[in-house]
C-alpha cells in the first residue's frame, strides 16, 4: 500500500512538473507572428460593390474576390491595401478601425476611404479622394485632389516645376514639404498647422493665414500615434521616383519580441519522452514488487 501511495505521489508531481514547465514564459504556448499581407481592393460597377484580393496588388478579374466586409474581419497592423476605382461612381470605402501599414489610392472617381489610421498613405498621380483616419507619412503626386480629415504627421507633396494638386487637411499637418523634382526649389517646407487650416489650391497657392502655422519646427510636434512596422510597398503601384519612408528604429525588435511558433517543440518533447520513460520505468519495478 505504501508503494502504490508512493507512486501516485511520484505520478502527481511529475504531472504538476510538466505542467508548469508547458505554462512557463518563453515555452511552448507562444503568439504566432503573422506576415503582412497585401489586399488589393476594387469597386465593381457591374456589381455596385467593393470587393478585395488578397496577395497582389493589382486586381485581376479572371481571380475571386469577396466582398470588402470580410477584409474588415481581417486587416491587421502591417498590412497593405491598394485601392481601384476606374469608374465613374462616386463611392464609399469603409476599411474597418485597424490602423495599417500602407494604403496606395489610384482613383478616377471621387472617393471616400475610411481607415483607423495609416502609417504610410500614397495618394497615385490623377486620383481623386478623401481619405479618414490619422496618417504618420502622406505622398501625394500630381494632378490630384486630396482631402485628408485627421491628422497629418508628415505630408510631402510630389511635383515638377510647380504644384498640380489640390490639398486640404481637416487635422492638424505637423510638417508641409513640397520640394521639385526637377528644380533646385522647394516651394513649401512649413510646419505646425493647426486643424483645418491647410488649404492648397490647384494653382499651388497655400491658402492658411500666416499665425495658423509656423516656418520653423516647434519643440512640441504635433502628436500621433505610434506607427507600424513598415512593410515592402507594392511595386506595381508606386511610381518610379518613389522615395521610401523610413521604418521606426524599433520595428525589428518589436517583431523579434514576439515568439514564433515552433521555437520550443524540441525542449517540450524531449521532455514528455522523459516523462514517459519515468512512467514505464516505475511502473514496471511496481509490478515487480507486486510479484
Amino acid at each position: 500500500m505504501k508503494k502504490g501511495k508512493s507512486f501516485r505521489n511520484i505520478i502527481a508531481m511529475m504531472a504538476t512538473a510538466v505542467m508548469l514547465f508547458l505554462l512557463s514564459e518563453g515555452n511552448c504556448l507562444k503568439v504566432a507572428a503573422e506576415e503582412p499581407v497585401t489586399y488589393v481592393v476594387k469597386y465593381l460597377a457591374d456589381q455596385k460593390e467593393w470587393c478585395y484580393q488578397e496577395n497582389r496588388s493589382v486586381f485581376d478579374d479572371t481571380v475571386t474576390s469577396w466582398q470588402v466586409y470580410q477584409l474588415r474581419e481581417v486587416l491587421k497592423a502591417g498590412d497593405t491595401v491598394v485601392v481601384y476605382n476606374d469608374t465613374t461612381a462616386d463611392v464609399t470605402l469603409d476599411l474597418g478601425s485597424t490602423r495599417f501599414t500602407n494604403l496606395t489610392v489610384s482613383t478616377s472617381a471621387f472617393t471616400v476611404i475610411n481607415t483607423g489610421g495609416v502609417q504610410d498613405c500614397y495618394i497615385l498621380s490623377n486620383s481623386s479622394c478623401s481619405v479618414n483616419g490619422n496618417i504618420t507619412n502622406a505622398h501625394v503626386y500630381d494632378n490630384s485632389l486630396v482631402n485628408f480629415g485627421n491628422n497629418i504627421q508628415e505630408l510631402r507633396i510630389h511635383c515638377n516645376d510647380k504644384i498640380t494638386s489640390s490639398v486640404g487637411c481637416g487635422g492638424t499637418v505637423g510638417h508641409l514639404y513640397a520640394p521639385s523634382d526637377t528644380l533646385p526649389r522647394t516651394f513649401y517646407d512649413l510646419y505646425d498647422f493647426q486643424a483645418g487650416s491647410l488649404i492648397i489650391d490647384q494653382d499651388g497657392d497655400l491658402n492658411t493665414p500666416d499665425w495658423q502655422y509656423s516656418r520653423e519646427p516647434s519643440s512640441q510636434p504635433v502628436e500621433q500615434p505610434t506607427p507600424q512596422p513598415e512593410v515592402q510597398q507594392p511595386e506595381t503601384q508606386q511610381p518610379a521616383a518613389q522615395p521610401t519612408p523610413a521604418a521606426p528604429a524599433d520595428s525589428d525588435d518589436e517583431y523579434d519580441a514576439v515568439p514564433k511558433t515552433g521555437e520550443s517543440n524540441s525542449a517540450f518533447w524531449l521532455i514528455c519522452g522523459g516523462v514517459l520513460c519515468m512512467f514505464g520505468s516505475m511502473a514496471i519495478r511496481l509490478k515487480k514488487s507486486k510479484e
